[in-house]
């Protein structure tokens, strides 16, 4: 059943998790998991000299008391290190995707454009078809709002920044952006989804340029102008963790955030009225 892999980093985590529960050796592992796998071959596999597959991880989870959320996450993993060593990008996003969609807890900063969790359907549309050239999305606007409305509600906690400047990025027409900004001055902050703005002022004060999200503190993922990157290296990590801190702090929310949504809105406004014929044709 599923794949198959030698990866000497994830082996070597499945040994530190086990100790991390109190199973000290590949023998009370073994007998946890009912000998169905010896010492010295659960020692091959945390060696890196056996290939890992999902029925393994899967008798290990049970074996050493992950719970089904613990047990989703190290699979995950696994996978993506299957992925990286066949070189397989495509494959990686695709699970950075399903990642970032199920996940419990997100901090992201976005650079240049609205946060996908605060998109309006033209607003999507929009960003498709300069993307896309014309082609059928993978996945469809409405189930991106779907999944937007779901994450808000089952997420345990989301903490989201746009740069002001994102603001003003003219994805589609005047009147598309009018009714994105529209929708955002309508965000209620809660105890679980909190939204800021970064001012254009202290944007050059802060650690990072590029856009950024961190998934359920372990995986993350950057994009800027020149390509993508994702990754589950603690170092990094914990490297953007430290620069979203600051770029949290330099933020704005409530009263101050209304004004620059207010400002941004009224820009759009104006280019509007100056292009009566762009808006007549939508």
């Amino acid at each position: 059943m599923g794949f198959g892999f030698l990866n000497l980093s994830f082996a070597k985590s499945l040994r530190e998790i086990r100790k991390s529960r109190g199973v000290r050796s590949p023998h009370a592992l073994s007998s946890l998991m009912k000998f169905k796998y010896s010492s010295a071959e659960i020692l091959r596999r945390e060696t890196g000299k056996r290939r890992l597959d999902v029925e393994y991880l899967k008798d290990f989870s049970h074996a050493v008391g992950l719970s089904q959320a613990e047990a989703d996450v190290l699979l995950t993993k696994a996978k993506i290190h299957l992925y990286r060593g066949q070189s397989d990008d495509i494959k990686i996003e695709k699970e950075y995707g399903r990642l970032f969609w199920s996940s419990r807890s997100i901090f992201g900063y976005s650079a240049d454009v609205i946060p996908s969790l605060l998109q309006s359907s033209e607003y999507i549309n929009s960003i498709l078809s300069l993307i896309g050239g014309g082609k059928t999305p993978a996945v469809t606007p409405q189930a991106r709002l779907r999944w937007a409305k779901e994450k808000r509600e089952l997420a345990e906690d989301i903490k989201i920044v746009c740069n002001e400047n994102a603001l003003y990025m003219p994805i589609g027409s005047s009147l598309v952006m009018i009714k994105q900004i529209s929708s955002i001055q309508s965000f209620e902050d809660d105890h679980h989804f909190q939204f800021r703005v970064l001012p254009n002022h202290i944007y050059l004060q802060v650690p990072s340029f590029d856009s950024f999200f961190i998934i359920d503190s372990i995986y993350c993922y950057t994009e800027s102008r020149i390509g993508s990157l994702t990754s589950e290296d603690p170092a990094v990590v914990a490297k953007l963790a430290k620069d979203f801190e600051t770029i949290w702090a330099s933020s704005v929310m409530g009263l101050k955030r209304d004004r620059i949504l207010q400002k941004a809105l009224k820009f759009h406004e104006s280019q509007a009225e100056a292009n009566p014929a762009q808006v007549a044709e939508e």
